[in-house]
């Protein structure tokens, strides 16, 4: 059972009697279990008495992306190739557009399912799926705990005005029985399609995007990579989740390159959370990340159409900012200095050289990577820029609703004036100062060396 206000149809065409098996088009939630789209496709099927087939296009083309993406990406195809293949399901996946791949593999469909992307460009290509479509199409939000237009009808300001909103409805949400059932009709046979997708590395040389040197050797793709970390991270980290800001402890979940595939499912991750009795003022904090500021993130990209523009920031920061254009700056760096970790400061370099090694910045020193960016470029408008540009090459858990908040964040986005200082004026500002006097901040200059 799953909450209606999870499902929207999206066009008003019927179902197709006549089709050979109900379509899911996978794209957002990469993963069958808490899969609320999967769920319903599986019990549409069985309702129908048809089979399933489930899709998946790997586009020549996605914003930013770039090699280290796509193999994270094809780490979780290969194991979701297998848990289908034990459901009874066909999975098949096609090279090409969304669009494409959706009217291919749907037009012989009793009726189709969709899941939700909060990004400008993968709300394009869905809706350019559903012009294309003949048959009903079916939106399943998956990737929240509450589904966003539910949560808030309008873009929220700051944390603390979507916090009380979206806790009155979670639990109505984690109350929802998401255990899929067993395939009644498993005569895919007569729905085979060939699939373009033999291993990752053959996939790999298909692309025709930016290949970077390495991939992430941190971070391996996949929901059983993903529950193994939560695992850890319930057994080693949770505990000590109040020293969560300090680089040197290493105390983060680890879990954001997976909640951005879809590999793993927040609702899941809380479950399996409460399970382990957590003391209520860390189960709070840990919420408030994993829910609060993770769906506020959705939220700024649903409503705020420009979240990766200038215009996303607040008037009154940008008022800020712009008188202080003239300040003088300490240092000016090039787009490449940064790149290549060469700045005079180590602490920044080394955020920046976990992010190119790791794919991702612990998430303090995240928030110091920014700001000092902002400090080091000739205008804010060249540090926004700069700041999506890496953030979204680097980061595996880039090009998502969370990095367009927190770079947003680093110029005043759902934040409050400060006192003011040169470059910022009343935006707030960060120094390495303040992180010697808060973290041993070289044990965390050691462990990046490590890397």
């Amino acid at each position: 059972m799953i909450r209606n206000e999870r499902i929207k149809i999206l066009n008003n065409l019927s179902e197709n009697l006549n089709g050979k098996y109900v379509f899911y088009m996978m794209q957002a939630s990469q993963r069958i279990s808490y899969n609320h789209a999967l769920f319903y496709a599986v019990n549409e099927a069985n309702r129908l008495n048809k089979p399933l087939l489930v899709g998946f296009s790997i586009m020549p083309y996605f914003p930013n992306a770039n090699t280290r993406h796509y193999y994270f990406m094809f780490e979780g195809l290969e194991e979701l190739i297998k848990d289908f293949k034990n459901m009874g399901v066909e999975l098949v996946i096609k090279f090409g557009n969304y669009e494409d791949i959706f009217e291919m593999l749907s037009k012989d469909s009793v009726l189709s399912v969709i899941d939700k992307g909060y990004l400008r460009f993968q709300r394009k290509i869905m809706e350019e799926a559903v012009k294309r479509a003949k048959v009903k199409v079916v939106e399943v939000e998956s990737d929240v705990v509450v589904p966003v237009e539910y949560a808030s009808n309008k873009k929220e300001p700051y944390a603390r005005t979507i916090r009380n909103k979206l806790m009155d409805k979670m639990d109505y949400f984690l109350a929802e029985n998401l255990e899929i059932p067993e395939i009644r009709n498993k005569a895919y046979s007569s729905i085979k399609k060939d699939s373009d997708f033999g291993s990752k590395e053959e996939a790999l040389k298909r692309l025709k995007v930016e290949k970077l040197s390495s991939v992430s050797k941190f971070f391996k793709g996949g929901y059983p990579e993903a529950f193994k970390r939560l695992n850890v991270f319930l057994k080693e980290k949770i505990y000590n989740y109040d020293k969560r800001n300090d680089p040197s402890e290493n105390l983060t979940s680890d879990l954001s390159p997976y909640l951005h595939f879809g590999q793993i499912s927040p609702i899941e991750v809380i479950k399996e959370t409460v399970k382990n009795k957590i003391q209520p003022d860390i189960l709070d904090s840990f919420i408030d990340e994993l829910v609060v500021w993770r769906e506020l993130a959705r939220n700024f990209t649903t409503y705020e159409k420009e979240y990766d523009k200038q215009s996303c920031i607040p008037d009154w920061a940008k008022k800020e900012l712009d008188f202080h254009l003239k300040d003088k700056r300490g240092y000016v760096y090039s787009l490449k200095q940064l790149e290549n970790c060469s700045t005079h400061d180590e602490y920044w370099n080394a955020a920046q050289k976990e992010l190119v090694s790791t794919g991702k910045i612990h998430n303090y020193m995240r928030m110091y990577w920014g700001k000092k960016i902002i400090e080091w470029s000739k205008d804010w408008r060249e540090a926004l820029d700069i700041l999506i540009y890496l953030n979204d090459k680097y980061a595996i858990d880039g090009r998502d609703p969370n990095g367009y908040l927190n770079i947003a964040w680093c110029f005043g986005k759902f934040d409050r004036p400060f006192f003011e200082m040169p470059i910022f004026g009343k935006v707030r500002y960060m120094s390495s100062r303040g992180l010697e006097r808060k973290f041993n901040i070289s044990e965390y200059i050691d462990r990046i060396k490590k890397l």
